[in-house]
């Protein structure tokens, strides 16, 4: 990414302080928010969402990949502590985390930089196919906002993910030795905005996203053969939440499952 920046500074002051009321800082993952990425409902979903919750008094902040798309509506970024790596499958990463210069009241937006996995064209692929790595892509974004997360929040937390492209956060956190630790007794929510999109890779994605093989199963994150994001999501959600009631009967069905219902009606 190319453009004036501050020196960046130590992890000092966290984004967000811890409130006085002592309820949780609500914090979404999400691959999509409007304005700054879009390509459907999911953008202004977590956007009309997020907003909803500041107006009744609560802490949130989101966590969105810093693909090319966000500089054409905030060209003025600011780093947020040092740089962190990350490691994920075998593999180091450095990631840094801005925000917006001039942000407005709302929601706290913190931009996920990766350049290697966002600074793309597209935010899922071009030319009408998907990007070969989008389950490293995500997979990294993932396990990077939970490391950032005790830097840049103070206090409690609601972990919040939004489809496919976050569901790998929930897996992480019940699984990874470390993260049970620090994220204990931290709620976790998954929002199913399209339940045809899940995310369906080989299993070569397990060792290139850190899953443990162990999960690998029917009950887990195994889909006919297939690393299935979703299900690894909804297996490790406290609760699981739909855009409508409607929405969710639909998805306890054969039809409008797309090959999920079983697990939907699981929850």
């Amino acid at each position: 990414m190319t453009s004036p920046m501050k020196p960046t500074p130590s992890w000092g002051s966290p984004l967000v302080r811890a409130p006085e009321s002592g309820a949780p800082t609500i914090v979404h993952l999400t691959a999509e928010y409007s304005p700054f990425a879009r390509s459907g409902g999911l953008a202004e979903a977590v956007m009309g969402l997020a907003n909803v919750q500041v107006q009744g008094g609560a802490n949130v902040v989101v966590f969105l990949p810093l693909y090319r798309t966000v500089r054409d509506f905030a060209p003025d970024l600011a780093p947020l502590g040092r740089p962190l790596a990350v490691d994920l499958g075998f593999r180091r990463e450095e990631v840094r985390f801005f925000r917006e210069v001039h942000a407005p009241k709302g929601p706290k937006v913190v931009f996920v930089d990766i350049p290697s996995a966002f600074s793309r064209s597209g935010l899922y692929g071009e030319g009408g196919r998907d990007y070969a790595d989008n389950a490293r892509r995500f997979a990294l974004y993932s396990r990077a906002v939970l490391d950032a997360i005790p830097r840049l929040v103070a206090g409690p937390v609601l972990v919040h993910a939004h489809d496919w492209h976050a569901s790998l956060a929930l897996l992480y956190l019940r699984h990874y030795a470390e993260l049970r630790e620090r994220f204990a007794g931290t709620p976790t929510v998954l929002t199913v905005h399209n339940g045809g999109y899940q995310g369906h890779f080989p299993p070569t994605a397990l060792n290139d996203c850190g899953i443990p093989p162990e999960l690998f199963t029917f009950r887990h994150a195994e889909w006919y053969g297939q690393v299935n994001f979703l299900k690894a999501g909804l297996t490790h959600a406290d609760m699981v939440v739909t855009v409508s009631p409607n929405h969710a009967t639909e998805l306890r069905t054969a039809d409008g499952g797309f090959g999920l219902h079983e697990v939907f009606l699981w929850l």
